[in-house]
Formats: C-alpha cells, sequence, structure tokens
C-alpha cells in the first residue's frame, strides 16, 4: 500500500460545530443588527475568529470588538458544546486508519483550548497523531501553514499528506500546501463551492482506503 496521512479539518468534518458556533454567533451579532443566514455562512467558515470577524465588520460596515465578541460568543458555546458528538462515519474510519496504521492529525483554525476540549467532550482525541491550531502558525487558512505544520510533525512529505475538509477556504488552503484534498458535504457550502478538491463525499461513511489511495500520484 502506499504510504500517506490523513489530515482533519475539525468543525464540519469531525463534530458538528458550525451550526452551533453559528448560532452563538448570530446570538452575538444582534447587538449589531446583523444575521448571517445560512445560505451566506459558507463566505466565513474555515477561517480563524479574528478574520472572520474583520470580514463580517467590513461586510456590514460595521466595527465590532473582537475580544468583546470572542468572550460573549464563548459564554453561549460553552453549553451549546457541552455534549457534542462524532459526525457519523468518523470513529468508524477513525478506527480504520488506525487498523492501517495511517498517521492522522487535525488541522484547525480553533484556538488550542477549543479544539483539545471539543475533541475530548466527543471522544475522538486520542485518534490523532498530531493537533495544528491557530495558535501554533503565524498565518490562518487559506494560508497553507496549519497542513504544512502538521506535515512536519508528522515527520511526512506534503506530497503524501490527503486533507479532508468542508470549507472552500480549507480546499484552497489544502492545495497551497501542495495537498490533496476531500471535501465532505456540509449545509453551509454546496458542491459548487467545494469543486476544486480531488473527491467530493457525502459523509466519512462512504470513504475507504482504497478511495484514499486511488487519489495518490502514481510513482
Amino acid at each position: 500500500m502506499s504510504s500517506f496521512s490523513v489530515i482533519f479539518d475539525m468543525d464540519g468534518v469531525l463534530i458538528d460545530s458550525v451550526g452551533l458556533n453559528w448560532k452563538a454567533y448570530n446570538q452575538a451579532l444582534k447587538a449589531y443588527d446583523i444575521h448571517v443566514p445560512t445560505k451566506d455562512i459558507h463566505k466565513y467558515i474555515g477561517k480563524s475568529l479574528k478574520d472572520q470577524i474583520h470580514e463580517l465588520s467590513r461586510d456590514h460596515s460595521v466595527i465590532i470588538d473582537t475580544a468583546k465578541f470572542e468572550a460573549e460568543t464563548r459564554e453561549i458555546k460553552r453549553d451549546l458544546f457541552a455534549h457534542i458528538q462524532p459526525l457519523p462515519g468518523v470513529v468508524n474510519f477513525l478506527k480504520l486508519l488506525r487498523a492501517n496504521n495511517i498517521l492522522t492529525a487535525v488541522g484547525t483554525s480553533n484556538d488550542s483550548k477549543t479544539t483539545l476540549d471539543r475533541l475530548t467532550v466527543a471522544n475522538i482525541r486520542d485518534y490523532f497523531d498530531q493537533i495544528v491550531t491557530q495558535n501554533d502558525v503565524a498565518a490562518h487558512k487559506p494560508s497553507p501553514d496549519v497542513f504544512l505544520e502538521c506535515a512536519t510533525r508528522l515527520e511526512v512529505d506534503p506530497s503524501e499528506c490527503i486533507v479532508i475538509e468542508d470549507a472552500p477556504v480549507g480546499v484552497l488552503a489544502a492545495h497551497n500546501a501542495g495537498m490533496i484534498c476531500i471535501a465532505t458535504a456540509s449545509p453551509y457550502a454546496s458542491k459548487d463551492h467545494l469543486q476544486n478538491a480531488e473527491l467530493y463525499i457525502e459523509s466519512l461513511d462512504s470513504l475507504d482506503i482504497k478511495d484514499l489511495v486511488n487519489l495518490l500520484p502514481t510513482k
């Protein structure tokens, strides 16, 4: 079997957190008379909170205090995320990768504490060999930094990494890193938004090792 590693985005790929995030964000955005509908969320997902706030401020011609917004939404999300579960197919797929000795990592735009807390609550933290967050890199998606750092920590070449993403900006980041990307279906990004991925799947339930191998360049 070809040698490769798999890097996962977290929100929307491993756990059903995008909708919960935006429930909290929209609640806090009421103070600015802003509501982001589901059809527009694809423009923001996958980016750091700082970048999302910057773009929301620009798009709606307001000044949003990032620190205040983060504190408000943290309180809201504490209850929302108390019992978060992995998305369908995630645990079985992670077990499959482990059984085949395939190295895995998480590459996310979330901060370290949020990432570790969510993976722990979802009971999937121990499936990953490395976890890289926004605290570990200087630039965020669509910059390739988070995925390149995953490859460095896994001690593998970027060309031997397959990224699994659900956001257009994440697909771009994977390609900027010189990696193959699989896009998972999302309520917040259409198939057209994710068309640049090498493979589009409805869920991890439909993915097998041979599908990953078939994406790798022949040597």
